[in-house]
């Protein structure tokens, strides 16, 4: 028997997101300090934080960098967000290799047919902040054919 959530439901998504970066915050690997600390400098109150790669997947080695991914609003233009926190990551001890897209890049990624980097997100990740909006999106993809 399959069982899936109906994120058609506020509560639904609102109930995974909590969870999600309940989970997310909980791990004991996760360099917590480095994620404030360039989070402290995303220049919107509206942002999906997730942290993908070998740190998601628990494969982290000592020389691991930390894949980071920022989902923006539509109106905000990725670029310059990733201007503004470059310099935190890029000075960073742990190199963070930063991915910064718009909703509806990211969208459109998850609905595409390729492989690409926003499946590999969708299919491995940590949410540390916007999980209700994450689900959102991935509710907008599966209306529009994603899978996973």
């Amino acid at each position: 028997m399959l069982y899936t959530l109906n994120f058609e439901s506020l509560k639904a998504r609102a109930y995974a997101g909590f969870v999600s970066e309940h989970v997310a915050w909980s791990q004991k690997h996760i360099p917590y300090r480095d994620i404030e600390k360039v989070s402290k400098g995303i220049p919107t109150e509206f942002y999906i934080l997730i942290i993908t790669g070998s740190y998601a997947r628990r494969t982290q080695r000592p020389d691991s960098d930390l894949d980071m991914v920022i989902i923006c609003d539509d109106s905000l233009n990725p670029k310059r967000i990733q201007a503004d926190i470059s310099q935190d990551c890029n000075l960073n001890i742990l190199p963070i290799h930063l991915y910064v897209f718009r909703k509806k890049e990211f969208l459109e990624m998850l609905t595409n047919k390729e492989e690409n980097y926003g499946k590999e997100t969708a299919n491995n990740n940590l949410i540390f902040s916007g999980g209700k909006e994450y689900y959102g999106i991935i509710n907008e993809a599966i209306q529009n054919g994603f899978n996973g």
